[in-house]
């Protein structure tokens, strides 16, 4: 490359293995519809294997990118989880205790951090982004949501995009609106 041979340093990074009390991925955009505005949250308790490897059906939250506020929450019943077995280091699976399954592996303060997390990560690259993250167990509050990895995302990258044309407050707003708009046509007809 050109580089002078002296006055080089070099190093080796050595990463710590996550203990991950809860992980998974988020969405800075709805991945079942591509709306921009909403940011969607998986999880499941310990490490995010059984979430990318679709092992499991993880707790969902959909979070409103503006106002940031929850509103869509389901929590499943999380059989599975991955954790490092502390005498061998190695990675097993196991059975997620029965009053854990159906509990939510996430706090409503979490789930808000990683959208702001989440948020803040698709500024910085400029667009919607697909991200895994995990919260360890052994670091303070303040300090325990890890970004693990971020990547474009991908699957509405050339398909079109829910893009609300203006709020309306129920349904019934949306058909009302339908038939005002198609007897307005038809007069002017």
């Amino acid at each position: 490359m050109g580089l002078a041979d002296w006055g080089l340093s070099m190093s080796v990074g050595v990463q710590k293995m996550v203990n991950a009390r809860v992980a998974g991925v988020l969405f800075t955009l709805n991945p079942a519809n591509g709306d921009l505005s909403k940011v969607v949250v998986e999880a499941n308790w310990g490490l995010g294997v059984s979430v990318v490897g679709g092992e499991v059906t993880p707790d969902s939250y959909i979070v409103d990118k503006v106002a940031f506020e929850i509103v869509r929450r389901v929590i499943s019943p999380k059989t599975v989880q991955y954790v490092v077995e502390s005498s061998t280091g190695d990675v097993v699976s196991r059975i997620v205790p029965l009053d854990r399954q159906k509990t939510p592996c996430l706090t409503d303060e979490e789930v808000l951090g990683l959208a702001r997390m989440g948020k803040a990560i698709e500024e910085h690259y400029g667009r919607p982004q697909n991200v895994e993250w995990a919260i360890d167990t052994n670091l303070p509050s303040s300090r325990n949501l890890l970004i693990l990895q971020s990547r474009p995302e991908t699957a509405w990258r050339h398909k079109e995009r829910y893009r609300p044309t203006h709020r309306r407050d129920s349904i019934l707003d949306h058909m009302l609106h339908t038939l005002e708009k198609g007897r307005s046509l038809r007069q002017s007809r």
